[in-house]
């Protein structure tokens, strides 16, 4: 029983290391992107603006990845502030009215996406094609709300050197937060990558 393990033990991380040199498998890939985002639907009027996107992936075969990362939209919301006005009326009375004050203000729409990227590599795997799903817990402190999501991502990346550590490309997403305050976002960002590893 304890031969055919350790055999298994020996010849595993061969395989791997003779697969992945063929492929990407058991490599690392750091992403930066930067972009626009666009809002959907939302009740709290909120605008889109700047993208800003860090992601960390592992091969964990030819054709499949896992992920995980943190993404921030700049945006511009509406943001209520009540405004007290005290009258006189008379020696003993004050009627007091409040009324809201409506303004737009900058803040910080923050996701953490993880999930699993399908690759398609081509030219001798100098471009890929990817697609991804994605689960995400989203939050916004100047608004005031937290909620998890899904998100769907495409793009596409080309190496620039011969031993494929640097890649540009771009790549898409798309969000739909679950909740109270269900809101779907559009983001599309030009990235620059860098992978290492076996």
């Amino acid at each position: 029983m304890h031969r055919p393990f350790a055999f298994l033990l020996l010849i595993l991380p061969l395989a791997l290391t003779v697969s992945s040199q063929e492929t990407a498998v058991g490599t690392s890939t750091i992403t930066f992107g930067t972009g626009g985002g666009f809002a959907g639907y939302n009740p709290y009027g909120t605008k889109g603006g700047p993208a800003f996107n860090g992601t960390y992936e592992y091969r964990i075969s030819k054709y499949l990845s896992v992920e995980a990362g943190v993404h921030n939209n700049l945006v511009s919301a509406y943001q209520y502030n009540q405004i007290y006005t005290s009258i006189p009326a008379g020696l003993n009375f004050t009627y007091t009215y409040v009324s809201l004050l409506e303004t737009r203000a900058a803040a910080r729409n923050t996701s953490v996406p993880f999930g699993f990227k399908g690759i398609l590599p081509l030219r001798n795997s100098k471009i890929e094609l990817f697609l991804g799903a994605d689960g995400a817990y989203t939050w916004n402190a100047n608004q005031g709300y937290q909620a998890w999501g899904v998100e769907g991502l495409l793009g596409a990346r080309f190496a620039v050197d011969k031993q494929r550590h640097f890649w540009l490309g771009t790549s898409g997403e798309f969000l739909q937060e679950f909740g109270y305050a269900s809101q779907h976002w559009t983001t599309w960002t030009a990235d620059f990558a860098y992978r290492f590893g076996k």
